[in-house]
């Protein structure tokens, strides 16, 4: 549905369309509870997703849940060549990603060694403190690489990928040619327009119109949470209980 008529049903749920008994919400206000839904509905599918334990692209529930937000490398996003830092290390900045990233899904790495054809391996993750042993450790013969998901100091989300190629030697196994990511990104930010968001740098008078790019089928879903989170904030304690258990219903 188009932002207008999630705005309606936003109304409708706190009861405003049929009643004046309710809180007026201005639309940057009704706004930033759809937001805040659509970022906690992302959340807890990608959440279900990972307790799964299986990958996106086999899981049909997240990919109907998610599929428009998917970037799916190299389909959606173009190989990207990571920066060598010379020492065994390689990273690559999300900020030169298609989309704004904000969840993984599946990440693959080209790599060579010496004259050897090259291959794509998928990822292993990696915690910084895990000691590194011939099963854990970089391994072209066995397909092995160590990723991280790191965040500079001016931000608290991760801004880059961090490649290790080290054994516990400390010798690099191979290099890394190319890496393919793919990933959720993060979904556009819904507005009514005709008012300017206080964080909007656009320079625009208003801020443009702006509909959910979630599937229309999980729009009544985000619309419920949304009115749950308004009437919570209200203590509208009917609207909740009633929002509250059609949320339940449609997850």
């Amino acid at each position: 549905m188009l932002i207008d008529e999630m705005h309606f049903r936003f109304q409708l749920g706190l009861d405003k369309v049929a009643s004046q008994d309710r809180p007026d919400l201005t639309p940057n206000e009704i706004d930033n509870y759809l937001n805040r839904a659509i970022i906690e509905f992302v959340k807890s599918r990608y959440k279900e997703y990972l307790q799964t334990k299986r990958g996106f692209e086999t899981d049909h529930d997240r990919i109907s849940a998610l599929m428009s937000l998917h970037v799916d490398s190299p389909v959606l996003q173009s190989a990207l060549v990571p920066t060598n830092l010379n020492n065994g290390y390689y990273v690559l900045e999300l900020n030169s990603l298609s989309f704004e990233f904000m969840y993984p899904t599946k990440l693959e790495v080209k790599i060579k060694k010496d004259n050897c054809p090259s291959k794509i391996i998928r990822h292993k993750a990696w915690q910084t403190d895990d000691l590194k042993t011939v099963y854990t450790e970089p391994s072209f013969n066995f397909g092995r690489v160590l990723v991280t998901y790191i965040k500079s100091s001016n931000t608290t989300t991760p801004s880059q990928i961090k490649f290790d190629t080290l054994n516990k030697r400390g010798v690099s196994q191979f290099e890394i040619e190319e890496v393919y990511v793919s990933y959720i990104k993060r979904p556009d930010r819904v507005c009514l327009g005709n008012y300017k968001h206080i964080d909007d740098t656009s320079g625009a008078v208003t801020t443009p119109q702006q509909s959910c790019d979630i599937h229309k089928d999980f729009h009544d879903e985000i619309v419920n949470e949304a009115v749950l989170m308004a009437a919570k904030d209200i203590q509208d304690q009917f609207t909740y209980q009633s929002s509250l258990q059609r949320t339940m219903t449609d997850k």
